[in-house]
């Protein structure tokens, strides 16, 4: 009786340290955004309008948006577009560096809940008001 008490007890600290270790495992993905210094202009686009942002101080207005509280997330994005979304925002920084490299996010909203994705990088929920803080650009 007292070797099934043990093999039981056994078992389940192995099955709860084995979750405890799956947990901590998981990576942790940051939002990377270049500085306000280096970005030109910012692009927001949906399917009926696009427009560019090149006044500073709007672009600080959108990047304090995007940062939000330092944006972290265990989700992965592992696609050049969100998938199974009917509608999204695009938004493109662009920058002055000689690379003349651009940023790529989208926002999105699946099941009230909203969403800002780096391609290849994470998939980060948001508020609706940061969420409406970018959609108003295309009202």
């Amino acid at each position: 009786m007292y070797k099934k008490i043990i093999l039981l007890c056994i078992t389940i600290s192995i099955f709860f340290l084995g979750g405890i270790l799956l947990f901590m495992s998981q990576t942790t993905y940051s939002l990377h955004i270049p500085s306000i210094k280096e970005i030109e202009s910012i692009s927001i686009s949906n399917t009926k309008k696009q427009i560019e942002i090149e006044e500073q101080k709007e672009i600080e207005d959108i990047i304090y948006i995007l940062k939000g509280n330092d944006r972290t997330t265990k989700k992965e994005s592992v696609n050049d577009t969100p998938v199974n979304v009917d509608e999204f925002i695009k938004i493109e920084l662009k920058t002055n560096t000689k690379a003349n490299t651009k940023t790529t996010l989208y926002y999105y909203e699946i099941h009230t809940r909203h969403y800002l994705e780096q391609p290849y990088n994470g998939i980060y929920q948001i508020s609706g008001d940061e969420y409406n803080g970018i959609a108003k650009y295309l009202h």
